[in-house]
């Protein structure tokens, strides 16, 4: 681990639910800590917790703490023999030290999420906006890597999200009736980079692509040409500095299969008879992200 530097911060977000969100967070997450080296921090925003079901045995997701506990009034007398996850934290029932696990991968540790998260949004004010912020900035002493897995919403969770992060990666599945929500998504990025956080970039992340499917192909075309086309007009002539160069493809079996658990999808990815193609994919969007030949 880097002891000179303090953890890079990333949030995976949009509007729209089922863009892989979730299986990049994982992903990235598990590249990171194994062929990176880098000691990383998954942070599960997202109340459905499927990425705390995937790395946590599931009783231990949903008995109690979490990261929501610290933004609302810390008494340990009222968790404990409890699991801390994101809404304790965030709710300041608990101090985020106590809300991290340990995963089975090495270098690999998580702050899960539960249902409580609905309950965490009602305490935090609006204007509350820095609140993640001072909870995470400890824990970027002890971390080269924090990622946010954020729920599909742009709300007070997300400005939190985003004052605390350096960069957010918007997962975008290659259909034109994604752009709305990726395009909330980025207004309220900016929003956040010109009220609070000004050094706050984003990247769209293609996911999920099948270019046997003609609306799929059309789409990534238009998207590299930016060329005055519908799509740059939408997105206001993105440049390169704000999307990866990789393309990640569908797979279902991989991330479409909520009921299995992370070990099978990395295995089924990484370590099966015929190493995925996606797999390379990820390790090219690491590459992108952190630097080197891993």
């Amino acid at each position: 681990m880097n002891q000179t530097k303090k953890a890079k911060v990333l949030a995976i977000t949009n509007q729209k639910g089922g863009v892989g969100k979730s299986t990049t967070a994982e992903t990235l997450g598990i590249i990171a800590s194994q062929d990176f080296g880098l000691k990383t921090l998954l942070v599960d925003l997202d109340q459905q917790g499927n990425t705390s079901k995937m790395f946590i045995n599931q009783n231990n997701v949903y008995d109690g703490k979490g990261l929501v506990d610290y933004m609302i009034n810390y008494d340990p007398n009222e968790i404990d023999n409890q699991t801390i996850n994101i809404s304790h934290i965030l709710m300041r029932k608990a101090k985020v030290e106590d809300a991290v696990q340990k995963t089975d991968y090495e270098n690999l540790d998580i702050i899960t999420a539960d249902v409580q998260l609905n309950t965490a949004k009602r305490f935090i004010s609006s204007s509350a906006n820095y609140l993640l912020r001072l909870v995470v900035e400890p824990m970027k002493d002890k971390y080269d890597l924090i990622i946010f897995d954020c729920a599909p919403a742009t709300d007070n969770i997300l400005s939190n999200v985003l004052n605390a992060s350096d960069e957010c990666i918007i997962p975008l599945q290659p259909e034109f009736q994604s752009i709305s929500g990726t395009m909330q998504t980025i207004d309220f990025i900016n929003q956040a980079s010109m009220m609070d956080n000004p050094k706050i970039n984003y990247r769209i992340l293609i996911t999920m692509a099948n270019r046997n499917i003609k609306l799929h192909k059309e789409f990534i075309n238009e998207l590299n040409r930016l060329d005055g086309n519908k799509l740059a007009k939408v997105f206001n002539n993105l440049s390169g500095n704000h999307r990866f160069s990789v393309v990640l493809r569908n797979q279902t079996a991989v991330v479409d299969n909520s009921n299995s658990n992370v070990h099978d999808k990395h295995f089924s990815m990484f370590k099966g008879s015929r190493r995925s193609k996606l797999a390379d994919e990820y390790l090219s969007l690491a590459k992108e992200l952190f630097g080197g030949d891993e």
